[in-house]
């Protein structure tokens, strides 16, 4: 079965990171958006037909991203 990623979550789902995906670069831009394992997520936001850019809830701050980055962060639903 595929992980579940940050990308693929519905609105208003809540996860819990358990991988950063990518390498050392993708890695860093994620964790200097306040992207770490063990936080909970929560999708907030959707751009028009459900595409970029994404709203997502980490630790009480809204972080804006596009897909691509999401598909990077593997989650366990809550």
């Amino acid at each position: 079965m595929e992980p579940l990623t940050l990308d693929k979550l519905a609105k208003s789902q809540t996860g819990r990171i358990t991988h950063l995906i990518g390498g050392d670069e993708a890695d860093q831009r994620l964790i200097e958006m306040g992207l770490s394992e063990g936080l909970e997520v929560r999708l907030l936001h959707e751009g028009p037909f459900g595409r970029d850019p994404i709203a997502v809830l980490v630790e009480g701050h809204i972080v804006a991203m596009r897909r691509a980055e999401a598909a990077k962060v593997e989650v366990e639903l809550l």
